[in-house]
């Protein structure tokens, strides 16, 4: 028999399904994979769609396969829709004045080619929703693992790489969908205050660093194997081959629940593994409908109480576990935001989601705590004036310090920025109004300072309290930590242009009270060149921004990846170097970054945009579902070309200078005069090992017409 023929790219009607009406194919719609059959098969396509799968790094038989998978998962028609629209919903933005150089979804994007079939539209939607709770490292390994179970002994299957490709390709369609809020409404019902602590479930040893008993653990994750059991229990179920599904396990398991729920158009209802009790707010089924995912929910309470479970498992027939392998998946994929499940918070309730009990403490109004956090916040607001518009009063390191100069990023501008951005804040809007009209610098900031003084007392950790006076040792958040985390957070984001409804990721929101909690410990100390004075006498000077790289000191741009993407800087010591445990700007080989993809959003500098805005909307961090495309291939990031690398004087210095612009810069500016700017872009994954662009502005000049001098956008916005 001639081997069969299947073309890629046929729109009207479904590779497989076209497949099996032209040939009488006996491949069932359920069931195993006849993968005999798939490899003698003939795959042709377009050239322009071969050569989007080769940019993409995707093989024209992983399409197959994948569609293969596609046809084991049966969606629901309002599933459907959802992922429709939100595919429907991405975009593009160009860079300035070059046409194949684009941020986000482009128009010729790998997507495209894995939506034509409706098959490939449901592996597209399984691979999108666990990139937005898992790494895209770890859901790669869960797709590998799903190929497996269904393929069996059969060694013919799309490799991991492969996986990583189709996974990469699909990450962000769902950032701004109901979906990326409403797993985290599922997670939260284990109760963990903590989600980005990568300890897992599971009691650890007393010591120096851990206090007189065991941490407060945050939430665990399970092996990729048994999370792609899970997903194909719950495909069964929506096809009708079981009745119902009982999981067990902790987020991983309300995360298969949260897809069966909003794709598949199962009912779900959540139990205690304790009890057996129906949780308050578990219940998902419409009015008469039976549960058809129940949910045996791994609770803090369950773990500090030191229960058994296993009696409680017993009374059903047949249960999914999703053990806790926090420990092996940590050691598996390195010391990184692997072990992290977490979903998006909506804005409406963002902090209270995060940091639960702690933050409901800061706004408690019957005992006035709330009028010290709202007139911290005021208070900073007004430090933040006086710094952008060089108050007398102000400290001159503060000045030579700041780099952001939005309009919300300070005064009342920040005020009414911070409770627009975060509605929980509205109540306390006239506080923080009042206290941001100071008119004196000096007096704000004591005023600051005495707010915080409240705060620690009030608060008692072992934070912000000395070794003598800890009174609360279980508090989860640092009162005066998360007070000033949240400072800075509305900061940042005030130099932050995306659209409203991408939500704030929850284990970023930790990830930055974390790095904080270290900035404190690091000042109070008088580490990495800080006298003791500095750090002890001036605590306001934890919420001002140092712009040395030997301090550690994360730039916008690194802040905005980790509260969207829920992760922090890969540390590559030979290409893209990090801070030791610290959130520093990225470099290339020296050179600064401009753009920048994370788990399935790209973040890049306004100067790419257009150079033509006023100076600081050039410094905002524009943030845009998609990756980096250039010339219809995708790139990790762009930085500046080897002419602009980073440059900086060094905190130690006795004497530093009190301006930082490179002269070289201005000599470029000033010969710009006469002439106008052209973007150039180069391909530098020759000269490293990650996939990245070199890009620049050039200075063409109108006699000659060449380019006779270049500014790197990133050195640009740096200076």
């Amino acid at each position: 028999m001639p081997p069969r023929s299947i073309t890629l790219g046929d729109r009207g009607i479904g590779t497989l399904q076209s497949r099996a009406d032209g040939h009488g194919s006996d491949f069932q719609q359920q069931g195993s994979w006849n993968w005999t059959e798939t490899l003698n098969l003939v795959v042709t396509a377009p050239f322009k769609i071969l050569q989007r799968l080769s940019s993409a790094g995707i093989d024209s038989g992983t399409v197959i396969a994948a569609e293969y998978l596609g046809r084991t998962i049966e969606w629901s028609t309002d599933g459907r829709i959802q992922f429709h629209d939100a595919l429907s919903s991405v975009k593009y933005i160009g860079a300035f004045n070059y046409r194949s150089l684009y941020f986000g979804f482009g128009i010729n994007h790998i997507t495209n080619v894995l939506y034509y079939t409706d098959e490939g539209a449901r592996v597209m939607a399984m691979c999108a929703c666990l990139t937005e709770c898992y790494e895209e490292r770890y859901a790669a390994s869960v797709m590998l693992e799903w190929t497996k179970i269904l393929a069996g002994r059969t060694s013919n299957i799309p490799s991991y790489q492969q996986w990583l490709g189709v996974v990469g390709a699909c990450a962000g369609i769902l950032s701004r969908s109901p979906f990326a809020t409403l797993v985290e409404d599922f997670m939260e019902l284990d109760g963990y205050d903590h989600v980005a602590g990568g300890l897992g479930s599971r009691p650890t040893k007393s010591g120096k660093h851990n206090g007189p008993g065991k941490r407060i653990p945050s939430r665990g994750i399970t092996k990729p194997e048994a999370l792609a059991h899970a997903l194909i229990g719950i495909c069964k179920a929506a096809a009708g081959d079981i009745e119902k599904i009982t999981i067990s396990g902790g987020a991983d398991a309300a995360f298969v629940a949260a897809i069966a729920n909003s794709f598949l158009g199962l009912s779900v209802l959540f139990k205690s593994s304790v009890t057996g009790i129906d949780l308050p707010g578990g219940n998902f089924c419409a009015e008469s409908q039976l549960p058809r995912v129940v949910v045996l929910l791994n609770q803090i309470s369950d773990f500090e109480a030191g229960v058994e479970k296993d009696k409680q498992l017993q009374l059903f027939e047949k249960v999914h576990r999703l053990e806790d392998a926090t420990v092996f998946i940590r050691e598996t994929f390195g010391q990184s935001n692997t072990a992290m499940v977490a979903g998006r918070v909506r804005w409406e309730k963002a902090l209270s989601i995060s940091f639960r009990q702690d933050f409901r403490d800061l706004l408690r109004t019957q005992t006035g705590e709330n009028q010290k956090f709202a007139k911290a916040i005021g208070f900073a607001a007004r430090m933040f004036q006086g710094i952008v518009q060089a108050d007398e009063d102000a400290p001159e390191k503060w000045l030579q310090y700041c780099r952001l100069y939005f309009p919300e990023s300070w005064g009342q501008g920040y005020v009414f920025f911070a409770q627009e951005r975060f509605p929980e804040l509205k109540p306390i809007h006239g506080l923080m109004a009042e206290a941001a009209e100071e008119p004196s610098f000096q007096v704000a900031m004591d005023g600051y300072i005495a707010a915080l003084g409240a705060l620690a007392e009030r608060c008692g950790c072992r934070t912000c309290s000395s070794r003598d006076n800890v009174k609360d040792r279980q508090r989860a958040f640092c009162l005066v930590a998360l007070t000033e985390s949240i400072i800075r957070t509305i900061r940042y984001l005030a130099g932050v242009e995306t659209d409203q409804d991408l939500c704030l990721h929850r284990g970023g929101l930790e990830l930055m009270y974390r790095e904080h909690v270290i900035r404190m410990r690091n000042l109070e100390l008088g580490r990495r060149g800080w006298s003791d004075h500095w750090g002890k006498k001036h605590p306001a000077n934890r919420i001002v921004e140092h712009v040395y790289p030997d301090d550690g000191e994360p730039v916008l741009m690194a802040m905005a990846e980790v509260l969207y993407s829920g992760g922090r800087y890969q540390n590559n010591n030979l290409n893209l170097t990090g801070g030791r445990n610290a959130l520093r700007p990225r470099l290339v080989e020296g050179q600064h970054i401009s753009a920048i993809k994370s788990q399935g959003l790209c973040y890049f500098l306004g100067i790419l945009k257009d150079p033509r805005q006023d100076l600081s909307n050039l410094a905002r961090v524009h943030i845009i579902q998609g990756t980096i495309e250039w010339h219809d291939r995708q790139f990790e990031y762009v930085c500046d070309g080897p002419g602009h690398k980073a440059r900086h004087p060094s905190r130690f210095k006795s004497n530093p200078p009190k301006i930082f612009i490179p002269q070289s810069l201005l000599d470029n500016l000033k010969n710009a005069i006469g002439g106008h700017l052209q973007l150039f872009v180069q391909d530098q994954t020759a000269v490293v090992s990650t996939k990245g662009l070199r890009v620049e502005y050039g200075i063409i000049s109108e006699t000659s017409g060449r380019a006779t001098r270049t500014i790197g956008p990133a050195k640009a916005v740096e200076s």
